[in-house]
C-alpha cells in the first residue's frame, strides 16, 4: 500500500496500520510470477514515494488504481477514490494546505 511517509510498504491483507477495511473487489488474476511483481511496485516506488502523497491527488487508492493497470489492465471501480476525484474537481473549496503537502503523517 501507500502512505505519507511511508511511500510504497507492505502489509497483511485487511490489516493496514490506521486504514478502515471496507471491501474486497476481485480485479482479476495476475498470470505473471513474484518478479514481474516485485518490478511493478519498484516501478511505482519512484512515483509514490513518501512525500508525494496527498489525501486529494495521490492516495492509496491512486496507488491501487496504478498497481492494478499494471498488473491486469483494469483500473479500480470509480466508487472506490470517488471522494477524492470530488474533491479534486472542487478544489477551490478544498484548503489550500490540503492540496498543497501531505495532510497526513505520523505527527498528528
Amino acid at each position: 500500500t501507500f502512505a505519507a511517509e511511508a511511500g510504497v510498504f507492505d502489509s497483511r491483507p485487511r490489516e493496514v496500520p490506521n486504514a478502515k477495511f471496507r471491501e474486497s473487489i476481485i480485479m482479476g488474476t495476475f498470470e505473471g510470477g513474484s518478479s514481474e511483481l516485485r518490478v511493478a511496485i519498484s516501478e511505482l516506488r519512484d512515483e509514490f514515494h513518501g512525500g508525494a502523497y496527498n489525501l486529494i491527488k495521490r492516495n492509496c487508492n491512486h496507488f491501487a488504481n496504478a498497481l492494478c493497470w499494471r498488473l491486469v489492465r483494469k483500473t479500480i471501480p470509480g466508487h472506490v477514490n470517488r471522494l477524492a476525484d470530488f474533491g479534486g474537481c472542487c478544489s477551490c473549496l478544498i484548503p489550500k494546505k490540503l492540496l498543497e503537502e501531505s495532510p497526513v503523517n505520523s505527527n498528528g
